[in-house]
């Protein structure tokens, strides 16, 4: 018994030829190995500015007219922050 086969809509073989091209490249070594060097360098200047960068107190400067309660807010915060 023969299936009758169905001409694919624009919609669908743009989606079919995309998802192809798309699992094509993942799965490259090339590509894991720029994702993984990728990754490795982010978290990596995470950890450097975590260990280069210091306890130094941080400054923030308030202009202008503050909605009520701001400055209370921000100080109760900073004083939480500070026994840690």
């Amino acid at each position: 018994m023969t299936v009758p086969i169905r001409p694919l809509g624009q919609r669908r073989a743009v989606w079919l030829m995309t998802r192809r091209e798309f699992v094509t490249r993942v799965r490259s070594k090339a590509f894991i190995i720029g994702l993984v060097t990728t990754v490795a360098l982010i978290f990596g200047a995470f950890g450097l500015s975590t260990l280069v960068g210091g306890n130094d107190p941080i400054r923030l400067g308030l202009v202008g007219d503050q909605p009520a309660g701001v400055t209370d807010r921000l100080d109760a915060l900073a004083t939480s922050v500070a026994r840690r």
